[in-house]
């Protein structure tokens, strides 16, 4: 039994029972952040958002309205660096 932490090809897997598991997931989230320090701050937004937060229908909800907000975000830079592209290449 044990886990993979290959985090960024999705191999980060535990085949153990539930408290192995969160245990090793915790893991292969520092290993991440470790990895990509300037997702901490996302990081540590996601955890004020959901510290006050059992159910987890409602904790998915908040996840799911934050990641739309993030893509939002991404989308609105995408869009302006496709405008400054524009200006300069023929």
């Amino acid at each position: 039994m044990g886990s993979t932490h290959d985090v960024m090809s999705g191999g980060c897997v535990a085949s153990a029972g539930y408290d192995e598991m969160l245990e090793e997931l915790l893991d292969c989230r520092a290993i991440l952040l470790a990895n990509y320090p300037g997702l901490q701050t996302v990081q540590d937004e996601i955890d004020t958002l959901l510290s006050t937060t059992i159910d987890p229908m409602l904790r998915l909800e908040i996840l799911t309205l934050l990641m739309m907000e993030k893509v939002d975000v991404l989308k609105g830079q995408l869009e302006e660096l496709g405008h400054i592209l524009n200006l300069y290449v023929p």
